[in-house]
């Protein structure tokens, strides 16, 4: 009895050991892998004759032309000879240490890995705001914020509210981050499409009851009003002008998703209803200077889609008064959106 409580006591207490000692180990790697490459370029910047610049090879040369070339297009320079290093093993090395802690401590719930990559990011955001004398390391320190901080979100939320706050973070980054910083631009543009992607194959994927379905619901909304706010953002900056275009158009797909997905099962009038006071809406913001000519164009396909709803859908489904009901209040839509739309007079 005491040599098998000896033999149990013996065979837990070294892999207990090991877990610790494997876990300081990556949280020491993660650190050095982190810092390795920024600290060589301060080395190569003062010219130490023991760190040179290492030869590229063929296949480093065209992964750096693809770099500047899709830096050229985010409005960035050219990048220095080690810059694909850098930004590899700084970006990459706490994810991939924190993901391995992860895998070596699996009692522990994956939000406290999302807690890690968000302190991580904020850490990384004031350290961002200290001076730099590399333009290109600062780019990569608020890279490394914007990605850490975006990954920690989608490891703590839930599944509903995940998207929606995954919105919100390329809201503020497209927000309040200067043009310059085309990395962590770059993630919140990718951020918010993949979001309004998601958000639509959710709704047409699943059907929800109860308290879970207007948690989507809100999660809509919130993601909807975010992919606007930033759209209205990147219109007003001539130089994102198209991307904001196709924002636009996509965070209108994605509102015409929701609203059929969830006005359909309570009463279909309700959609062809909401789909005409949208596009009367669009057809009102339309007059305003900016994006008026797309404004228009989307209000008048969208009141081609209340017209078709309404002939092929509205008028076999529903009973003779609210037939006429419906009628009335289209009716009424329509001659509100063309009154805003005659020109002023005096």
């Amino acid at each position: 009895m005491i040599l098998s409580e000896t033999l149990s006591t013996s065979g837990t207490v070294p892999s207990a050991r090991g877990s610790i000692s494997l876990s300081v180990l990556l949280v020491l790697a993660g650190v050095a892998f982190t810092r390795a490459a920024s600290l060589r370029r301060q080395l190569l910047a003062i010219g130490s004759p023991r760190y040179t610049a290492a030869p590229g090879g063929e296949i480093t040369d065209r992964a750096m032309e693809a770099m500047d070339a899709f830096s050229k297009i985010l409005g960035g320079a050219k990048s220095s000879a080690d810059s694909l290093v850098l930004w590899v093993m700084t970006l990459l090395s706490p994810i991939i240490a924190v993901s391995l802690l992860a895998g070596i401590w699996t009692s522990i719930p994956t939000e406290v890995s999302g807690l890690i990559l968000f302190g991580l990011g904020s850490a990384a955001l004031s350290f961002g705001m200290s001076k730099f004398t590399d333009r290109e390391f600062r780019q990569v320190v608020f890279t490394a914020a914007a990605l850490w901080t975006l990954l920690g979100i989608i490891k703590i939320a839930p599944d509903p509210e995940r998207l929606a706050l995954s919105a919100v973070h390329a809201a503020l980054v497209l927000a309040y981050v200067r043009n310059a910083l085309i990395g962590p631009r770059a993630i919140a543009k990718v951020t918010i499409v993949v979001v309004l992607a998601a958000l639509v194959g959710s709704e047409f994927g699943s059907v929800r009851v109860g308290l879970l379905r207007w948690r989507w619901v809100a999660s809509d909304l919130v993601t909807i009003a975010a992919s606007a706010l930033i759209s209205q953002k990147l219109v007003a900056d001539r130089a994102e002008r198209i991307q904001g275009v196709v924002l636009i158009v996509l965070t209108y797909l994605t509102s015409l998703v929701v609203i059929f997905a969830v006005l359909q099962p309570i009463w279909a009038p309700l959609v062809t209803t909401t789909y005409a006071l949208l596009g009367a809406g669009l057809l009102i913001m339309s007059r305003r200077r900016g994006g008026e000519r797309l404004l228009l164009q989307l209000g008048g396909v969208t009141m081609v889609i209340v017209v078709a709803r309404l002939l092929l859908v509205d008028l076999a489904s529903v009973e003779t008064i609210w037939r006429v009901f419906l009628f009335l209040l289209i009716g009424g839509v329509f001659l509100y959106a063309g009154y805003k739309l005659q020109p002023s007079r005096s």
